[in-house]
């Protein structure tokens, strides 16, 4: 589970952003399945996708491609970037959003949880108990390849 701020959890929804920027490394491989969480006032899983492939570039030169692919201006690159010198991308694929978004109040019915500040890694486990009396649980579980 991959938090991102409502802005650009609507541009990947909506496909006009491809590409995720991050600070760190991210521990995930192409192929990997994720779900957005789209951050307050959201507050709720609001789509899968999977991880086409990562790169990894100097700041300095990320240029008006990554800028367009990312949906973001050189502004929010000097301020999120701010102190760094290497710049993480995330590039994603097979976006689908969900019919009905899961809500953090959903997800605290089944279990504690705490919205991930950047990553939640989840096994099968954890989505049963996260998404299983939820409709949009048929639709996670089949796209994070799990028996329904």
């Amino acid at each position: 589970m991959l938090s991102i701020h409502p802005r650009h959890a609507r541009n990947i929804v909506n496909g006009t952003k491809t590409v995720e920027l991050r600070k760190t490394r991210p521990h995930v491989r192409p192929g990997q399945p994720i779900a957005i969480y789209e951050t307050i006032p959201t507050s709720a899983v609001v789509a899968t996708c999977r991880v086409a492939r990562i790169d990894v570039t100097p700041v300095s030169q990320m240029g008006r491609a990554v800028m367009t692919a990312a949906c973001v201006t050189q502004r929010d690159i000097t301020e999120y970037f701010a102190g760094r010198d290497t710049a993480y991308l995330i590039h994603l694929r097979d976006v689908s959003p969900l019919l009905d978004p899961v809500r953090l109040s959903d997800i605290r019915r089944n279990q504690e949880f705490a919205p991930p500040q950047t990553w939640h890694f989840l096994d099968r486990a954890a989505v049963d108990r996260m998404f299983l009396k939820h409709p949009s649980w048929t639709m996670i579980a089949a796209f994070m390849g799990q028996p329904v």
